[in-house]
């Protein structure tokens, strides 16, 4: 379970904070008609927490779903949504040393994660009214002109390859844009590594070698997995120099930001 907790909580505050919540949670339920209500409610969420950090749990939803997908969200069930309760009450009570003191509890929960993260270097000024890096929107424009020039318009959206940064972010900006690889695809790869004899997503994992590593692999077989998944576009960082690689299979770019070059996948 000590585990699971450093793992979960890092080095921040949030776990001292969560248990202050519990407390103030039982003192303030115990004044109340309903006794002890207060108590019962406080050993029902470190139940929970108990079920929830220990191995066991762990590798019982292991088997059942992605583990380093979801567990973070059991995590926040009795911890986030416990403090956000206690501070949401006191905030709006009469009391205005309660005020006070909520207000100071949310802005240390702001302002000291596993490292303090409020501070002038993590400060930017936003370049763009969507808050997205600028590489993000200008590869969606680029995908999305260059679409609209070769396809249908009821055509459906693009199918681009991206790395997993970039494919997260994209999508808030543009949604008609499709994904050439799975969510899933990547968080199988980066637990198990390359393995394209035995391993799961074997087509999608020569993909990510290429858009996510800038790895020169077999450019045929690369080329046979773009097809089998109907990319239309990849998306690789510049630094990789795959233009003269990735054009012995009639893949080309076609627009470069600042970080990121757009290629089209000939038909």
């Amino acid at each position: 379970m000590l585990e699971m907790l450093k793992q979960y909580n890092g080095d921040s505050v949030y776990l001292a904070v969560f248990a202050g919540s519990l407390l103030i949670l039982a003192l303030a339920e115990d004044k109340k008609a309903s006794g002890r209500a207060g108590l019962r409610a406080v050993l029902s969420v470190l139940i929970a927490v108990a079920v929830l950090y220990n191995g066991i749990a762990y590798r019982l939803i292991g088997k059942l779903t992605d583990t380093t997908t979801y567990y973070r969200f059991f995590w926040m069930l009795p911890v986030i949504f416990v403090i956000a309760y206690v501070i949401t009450t006191l905030y709006t009570g009469k009391n205005k040393w309660y005020r006070i003191g909520a207000a100071g509890l949310l802005v240390l929960c702001m302002g000291i994660g596993c490292n303090v993260f409020i501070r002038p270097a993590n400060m930017h000024k936003i370049t763009n009214v969507y808050g997205l890096k600028q590489d993000t929107i200008e590869i969606a424009d680029a995908i999305t002109e260059d679409f609209g020039q070769t396809k249908l318009q009821d055509a459906d959206g693009p199918v681009v390859a991206f790395d997993l940064l970039l494919q997260s972010q994209i999508r808030s900006y543009e949604p008609t844009i499709r994904w050439g690889i799975s969510r899933n695809a990547y968080l199988w790869q980066a637990e198990n590594g390359f393995d394209y004899e035995n391993g799961r997503y074997k087509i999608q994992q020569r993909i990510i070698a290429a858009v996510s590593e800038g790895q020169k692999e077999d450019a045929a077989k690369l080329r046979h997995s773009i097809d089998n998944r109907d990319i239309d576009y990849l998306v690789i960082r510049t630094e990789y120099d795959m233009d003269a690689y990735l054009q012995t299979v009639d893949i080309v770019p076609i627009y470069r930001s600042e970080l990121y070059t757009l290629y089209k996948v000939l038909v």
